[in-house]
């Protein structure tokens, strides 16, 4: 149904009209088509607004559009009507849950978080182009400008981002099934989703615990199969970042992790070369390592010297003497068992 109340500009060219406009339907699939475009979506709209023709470009104000859990308000102008290249809309929306957002619009890659965001929105040749996006996901704000491909399914994104926040705990227990750091953060990088991952490079972030940069795929949410990264991390405690492993302290000392970490199944963490410096100890681990929400196991290839065996950390029961050492090892776990097959070691005069 739409409703018109205004004033008709002078004809053959009508410049000058101006209406107040309110259109809804059942279904915005039918607006789509009747506009050239794939809406992706379902269910009921609404629109309205006001229209003002200069006989080239429409201008829209005070625009408000409801269609299932998106409710949007903006204002803009609109231009080629075939391709609407070069139209330009500033918008703003907030709403209760992005995740709801996101499976409207064909993606279950989205956290039940409360969201708001406001910016401009552009047409390109082949893409809407993000310019000064501002918002905030739950209690984290973001910022952001890049471009989108395909709305429908949050294809072929390319976004240069920003965010801040007091922790990235409930955002990653939502989006990949586990918590992360919880101390205030500030990460920045760019993110491309594809067709089956999100890649990510010059991916940089910074916490209390922890200096992080990652390049790389992070495969499909939230299982994150096909991740491939090359991360480089450095903090203040060792002890703050690695998992709890049964009868093992680690070391509450700086260090500096380096290496490539992949997942190309659905069962477990593949570590290549991974390598874990302190002051005066170094160690290198290749093998796979669990994955949260899955059964805990880990079969490692390690390499350990330095200048101190208890610079490693603790083992309940276990003296280490204080001297230089070099280790070879396989580390095979359970919940239930730990197993150190030892190659070759040595350490003192040994």
């Amino acid at each position: 149904r739409l409703a018109l109340d205004g004033i008709l500009g002078s004809y053959p060219e009508f410049v000058g009209s101006r209406f107040d406009v309110d259109l809804r339907g059942p279904d915005v699939v039918e607006l789509g088509d009747f506009l050239g475009l794939n809406a992706g979506v379902t269910g009921p709209y609404r629109a309205s607004g006001g229209l003002v023709w200069s006989g080239a470009v429409l201008e829209i104000e005070k625009l408000a559009i409801s269609a299932g859990p998106m409710d949007v308000r903006g204002s803009g102008s609109l231009k080629n009507f075939s391709s609407f290249r070069g139209s330009s809309l500033l918008l703003n929306t907030a709403g209760p849950d992005l995740f709801a957002l996101g499976e409207w619009m064909g993606t279950d890659a989205l956290p039940h978080l409360p969201y708001s965001v406001s910016g401009r929105l552009g047409v390109g040749e082949k893409w809407l182009v993000l310019e000064e996006i501002r918002g905030g996901i739950g209690d984290i704000e973001v910022e952001a400008s890049g471009r989108v491909g395909e709305l429908n399914r949050l294809a072929d994104v390319q976004l240069d981002l920003k965010m801040e926040g007091p922790g990235l705990d409930g955002l990653t227990a939502e989006v990949l099934g586990f918590e992360l750091d919880d101390t205030p953060f500030e990460l920045s990088g760019r993110v491309q989703r594809r067709e089956t991952a999100i890649e990510v490079s010059d991916l940089r972030y910074r916490s209390t615990n922890a200096s992080v940069s990652v390049d790389g795929s992070l495969g499909t949410p939230p299982s994150l199969v096909g991740m491939k990264l090359a991360v480089v991390a450095q903090g203040p405690s060792l002890r703050e970042i690695l998992p709890d492993v049964r009868d093992y302290t680690p070391p509450d000392r700086p260090y500096r992790l380096s290496g490539n970490f992949g997942r190309p199944g659905d069962h477990g963490l593949v570590l290549d070369q991974v390598t874990v410096e302190l002051d005066g100890v170094a160690v290198t681990a290749s093998g796979v390592w669990d994955f949260p929400g899955e059964p805990k196991s880990a079969s490692l290839n390690l390499h350990a010297s330095g200048s101190d065996l208890n610079d490693l950390g603790g083992w309940e029961g276990l003296a280490l003497p204080a001297s230089p050492f070099e280790v070879e090892a396989v580390i095979d776990g359970t919940p239930g068992s730990l197993a150190i097959h030892t190659s070759s070691a040595s350490w003192g005069e040994s």
